[in-house]
């Protein structure tokens, strides 16, 4: 789904034909989303300089930021079913298991995917049951043995 205009298609900033030169580290820089307006600045001035199509990177940016949600909820559930489970692992059964979450939100290059999932396990992700928020290499921690997820279930059953 398109959610921006689009004049240009097919054209890079500079008006001339373009690759589709998107690596894993422009949807790295994405998914992080915390100022867009900086990261648009920048993504135009990327394309422009490495003639990149723009369409490309809007792309990318427009990524709606629910279908990351589903994928950080997914891969919180995959660190608390999986105890003990390290970050190769947990990619893994992301992509095997959530493959199409994994698409939705990192396209469908399985490069790009791993090389974004490597950043996702070093991203925060809110526990909405517990009110905690971690990166999720510090969840894995967390969730090391199956007894300290049964203590998170006891913990978090006497919240609600």
């Amino acid at each position: 789904m398109q959610v921006y205009p689009s004049a240009h298609r097919g054209r890079t900033a500079c008006g001339r034909g373009g690759g589709n030169a998107i690596g894993g580290i422009v949807s790295t820089i994405f998914s992080c989303r915390k100022d867009k307006h900086e990261l648009l600045r920048k993504s135009f001035m990327f394309c422009v300089m490495t003639q990149v199509d723009f369409d490309d990177i809007m792309r990318e940016f427009c990524t709606n930021d629910e279908t990351l949600e589903e994928l950080k909820a997914a891969a919180f559930e995959v660190l608390r079913l999986n105890p003990g489970c390290e970050q190769s692992d947990w990619a893994k059964i992301l992509v095997e298991q959530y493959g199409t979450e994994v698409v939705d939100a990192y396209g469908k290059d399985p490069a790009d995917a791993y090389a974004s999932l490597e950043y996702l396990w070093e991203s925060p992700y809110l526990d909405e049951v517990s009110g905690l928020e971690y990166d999720f290499k510090t969840w894995a921690e967390a969730f090391s043995t199956d007894a300290a997820v049964q203590m998170y279930y006891d913990l978090t059953e006497k919240n609600d």
